[in-house]
């Protein structure tokens, strides 16, 4: 019987101290995605001067805010924190945006005061811009597709842009920003041509 419990016990150590070799062994790149390289340059504190309208045929209602951005989680993930007004009303929200090598692709998330609902979209690289597209759904329950475009990123300085469809194929920019880093160059407005870094 004390035989039969040191085998047993001999058998857990030696699968215990295998364990990790084995695991290594299959186990996927872990730890920060080298692609996160390509953005941490945007971490800073900034002024944002954006504008947004709800229908393509209104007026753009112009606003100003704070944002600050991050890179946290040993580099894995950049949290965007953003305070401001919209509409009259305080606004604050929270993004979060990584490169996911499982799907090859970027993904980013968004949530605020106002919609109080976390947005996903998924991206990539085109010709020098970050684009991201996603669905989202209105309290009413509508759905309608999103699409999100970082450009013209400086090292002082970059430009977004919002736009929104119904059937994902006609677009119409609902809002454009223009971020600033604090101490750095001077003030752009909100309506810059696109352009890659």
């Amino acid at each position: 019987m004390k035989r039969g419990i040191c085998l047993v016990v001999l058998g857990c150590v030696a699968l215990l101290t295998a364990a990790p070799a084995l695991a290594q062994e299959g186990m996927p790149p872990m730890g920060a995605p080298e692609e996160m390289k390509l953005i941490t340059k945007m971490d800073g504190q900034y002024d944002v001067a954006f504008k947004f309208r709800m229908d393509p045929t209104a007026e753009y209602q112009e606003s100003q805010a704070n944002c600050t951005i991050s890179t946290i989680l040993d580099g894995s993930c950049q949290q965007m924190e953003f305070s401001g007004a919209m509409m009259g009303m305080p606004f604050q929200g929270i993004g979060w945006t990584t490169y996911s090598r499982g799907l090859g692709k970027w993904q980013t998330t968004w949530v605020d005061n106002m919609g109080a609902s976390i947005s996903y979209y998924l991206g990539e690289m085109m010709d020098g811009k970050m684009v991201f597209e996603g669905e989202e759904t209105a309290p009413d329950g509508s759905k309608w597709h999103s699409r999100n475009t970082t450009f013209n990123i400086t090292d002082d300085s970059f430009d977004w842009k919002m736009e929104m469809s119904t059937d994902g194929e006609e677009y119409f920019t609902t809002a454009m920003a223009t971020y600033t880093r604090v101490g750095g160059m001077e003030s752009k407005s909100a309506d810059s041509e696109e352009g890659g870094w």
